[in-house]
């Protein structure tokens, strides 16, 4: 299993940040051109979408949470489950604002030239949906939580 290495920065303020997390890649050959393509000229986008990628599949992964709080794990694990909860409800509004702009979009298709405005929409839209639907489901109990103390 590959590791994912979130360190919590600050428990009052729920301030999680992912620290180590794997990169998105694609067995297929276009697939994996566009995205080394992205790489080269947009790697903040392709960090994102592979944030949201994690965010669909994180059961499969061992999660290291490293604080420097001097808290007991079990509320670290609560504090956790907090942020993870907030993650849903961002997710939920992210999907219905693009899912109402996305019928929208498909009128720049009109414009001469690539229709990017909707294509670039459906693909945040399809991202937001994956990671929605699978933290919807997801347990903490499901979740292989490694929890590192006074580490940073």
């Amino acid at each position: 299993m590959q590791r994912i290495v979130v360190v919590v920065r600050s428990l009052l303020r729920l301030n999680f940040e992912w620290a180590e997390f794997p990169e998105l890649s694609s067995k297929n050959k276009i697939a994996a051109k566009g995205l080394f393509i992205l790489k080269k000229h947009l790697p903040q986008v392709l960090k994102y979408f592979s944030k949201e990628s994690v965010l669909s599949t994180l059961n499969h992964y061992i999660i290291e949470l490293r604080h420097n709080e001097k808290m007991e794990d079990n509320r670290v694990l609560r504090l956790f489950k907090i942020w993870l909860k907030s993650l849903v409800y961002r997710r939920l509004i992210f999907v219905i604002v693009e899912g109402l702009v996305l019928p929208f979009s498909g009128v720049l298709a009109l414009l001469p030239g690539p229709n990017i405005f909707f294509y670039g929409l459906f693909v945040l839209f399809y991202f937001h949906i994956k990671s929605f639907l699978a933290l919807r489901k997801l347990k903490l109990e499901d979740l292989c939580i490694e929890i590192k103390g006074n580490f940073i």
